[in-house]
């Protein structure tokens, strides 16, 4: 980092506080993540207060996440699945990049309501998979059917699905 850019020195030249500027501290045993903050100070003598904190380990966490969310967008990119999910509560599906793939969707034209998945049903597998649906959100029956779907081109597809409900903490 040039040190135009470090917090103490835009704190002195912008007369204001500098916060959050995070800075790699290069050690024999490797880098050290810090997080600075500083204020200039009006006493005579004294140029800038400064305050740092140590994110080593926070920047570890998010550098280990960053690597398991790239290898399972690989495999799931590799494995041409897509990943969902319903809220039944609000009636949102979240759909990954798989899933409008799968659907031969843009995201644009998906208003991630449950009646805009409806609406991509086989007219002669609706009934059954909103079936399934709801017998699977009552813990009645796990929710793997095969079903199909009609594309915007009028092209059928078969879609196998998988899912396991999930609980939050107030329900």
């Amino acid at each position: 980092m040039p040190p135009e850019e470090y917090a103490s020195v835009r704190a002195m030249k912008e007369n204001k506080s500098i916060y959050g500027v995070e800075m790699g501290i290069i050690k024999n045993n490797g880098v050290t993540w810090i997080l600075v903050s500083a204020t200039p100070l009006n006493i005579k003598g004294y140029g800038v207060f400064i305050t740092y904190y140590d994110i080593t380990h926070q920047k570890k966490i998010q550098d280990d996440l960053s690597k398991v969310s790239t290898r399972l967008s690989l495999a799931v990119k590799s494995a041409q699945v897509g990943i969902w999910e319903y809220n039944i509560i609000t009636n949102e599906l979240i759909w990954d990049n798989g899933m409008y793939e799968l659907y031969g969707i843009n995201k644009e034209d998906f208003s991630g309501a449950y009646d805009a998945w409806t609406k991509t049903l086989h007219p002669e597998d609706r009934v059954t998979s909103e079936m399934h649906l709801k017998e699977a959100s009552l813990g009645k029956i796990d929710f793997n059917p095969t079903f199909r779907i009609i594309w915007p081109d009028k092209s059928v597809h078969y879609i196998k699905a998988n899912a396991a409900l999930v609980h939050d903490e107030n329900n």
